[in-house]
């Protein structure tokens, strides 16, 4: 985490930016929240896709047949379903997640037919990022409840 000063009132706030092993599973990812959770001045969080996702992701926006692409987004659905099953409430986050599964589905069907276009791939690859920081929130909730 770095600090950084506010321009007009002089006072300090922390950013916190987790990436690589900070967000490779539910344990690395749970102990960063508690992290985030425990300084009061964090103030904004920064947050990487879960270890290895981001790959995935990247290899799911090159244009493949749809087995390929159906075993990438297995592998993606996979990973995020460790770190749902390792959750005290899962039900307060699957259908967030599951919605985004199949948005990503849908968005990547296009890679069978053609290539896709840079703020297409941006959007697919940006899910990583996405889903990290639904799993934060809900860890973030569970404390509040």
């Amino acid at each position: 985490m770095s600090a950084v000063s506010t321009a007009s009132a002089n006072k300090k706030f922390h950013i916190a930016k987790f990436g690589g092993t900070s967000v490779a599973n539910f344990e690395s990812m749970y102990k960063s929240a508690d992290i985030v959770i425990a300084n009061k001045n964090v103030r904004i969080v920064v947050l990487s896709a879960s270890s290895g996702i981001t790959n995935l992701l990247i290899k799911l926006t090159e244009t493949c047949n749809d087995n390929r692409r159906k075993a990438l987004l297995k592998q993606i659905r996979q990973h995020q379903y460790m770190i749902i099953n390792c959750l005290d409430n899962p039900f307060s986050i699957q259908p967030i997640i599951d919605h985004l599964l199949a948005r990503l589905t849908s968005l990547s069907a296009v890679t069978t037919q053609q290539p896709l276009t840079a703020p297409q791939i941006d959007e697919i690859v940006s899910y990583g990022e996405l889903m990290s920081s639904y799993f934060y929130l809900s860890k973030s909730y569970d404390n509040e409840g």
